[in-house]
C-alpha cells in the first residue's frame, strides 16, 4: 500500500519499534505519524523547521523522534500518535 499526505518530497521515514506506526519527514517542513493498520495520518507537526527536513530517527526506548534540517537545527518530538 501507499500512504500520501505530504506536499513535497519525503526525505526520511522510520518505523516505530512497536511496528504500528511510521514517521515521515518532508521538504514541506512537516513531520507526520502514520497508523500502518488504518493507513492514515494520525498526527502532523507542521512547520517543524524553518527549512526542509532532511533526516529523522526514532529512539526505540524513549518514544522520541529527532529531525534534522537544512536550517542547521536538530529538533526532538514526542512520538505520540495524538497531541
Amino acid at each position: 500500500f501507499t500512504i500520501t499526505g505530504h506536499d513535497n518530497w519525503v526525505r526520511s521515514v522510520s518505523f516505530q519499534p512497536n511496528g504500528k506506526y511510521l514517521v515521515s519527514a518532508s521538504e514541506d517542513k512537516s513531520v507526520r505519524m502514520w497508523d500502518l493498520q488504518q493507513q492514515r495520518c494520525l498526527r502532523t507537526v507542521s512547520g517543524a523547521h524553518e527549512h526542509f527536513i532532511t533526516c529523522l530517527a526514532v529512539h526505540p526506548g524513549l518514544g522520541l523522534v529527532a529531525t534534522g534540517s537544512v536550517d542547521q537545527a536538530v529538533a526532538t518530538w514526542v512520538a505520540a500518535p495524538t497531541v
